[in-house]
């Protein structure tokens, strides 16, 4: 018999109490491997950007919804990747599960990409496609 995994909050919660149910957060993932971590408000911050310049990446994976400048464009060796929850060229920008959903869409997918100074604009490393079903809302099931 198959149980479906506990959810991420549960996880975190139960592993207060069972120590060998790992905490799936990243702040705790980079503490067990001993990876810097930086909470921040922007990925353009002076403070941040001389930290990053300190750690020498060859890559940064951005998460953020913020545009990133060419001052941390220029930091890693290899670059930045973004993950951008639509098929790109197509749906650029915020909220495209909303714009799928507003313009029929029958598929939509994700893409990886590197950043570059335009708006989701740069190489696209990977997708992977899905359809839109006729069920799909934006309101949680």
């Amino acid at each position: 018999m198959f149980q479906k995994p506990l959810p991420s909050k549960s996880k975190k919660n139960l592993g207060k109490y069972f120590p060998f149910i790992k905490d799936p957060g990243l702040e705790a993932f980079c503490t067990e491997k001993n990876i810097p971590l930086k909470h921040i408000t922007s990925p353009n911050n002076k403070e941040f950007l001389s930290f990053l310049k300190e750690q020498k990446p060859d890559i940064i994976i951005n998460q953020s919804q913020f545009i990133i400048k060419n001052d941390l464009l220029s930091i890693p060796s290899i670059g930045v990747l973004n993950r951008h929850n639509a098929l790109l060229p197509k749906n650029r920008g915020r909220l495209t599960p909303f714009w799928v959903l507003f313009k029929g869409e029958k598929e939509t997918g994700v893409s990886i990409h590197f950043v570059n100074e335009g708006m989701d604009s740069g190489e696209i490393v990977v997708q992977e496609r899905f359809p839109v079903l006729k069920t799909t809302t934006l309101i949680p099931s």
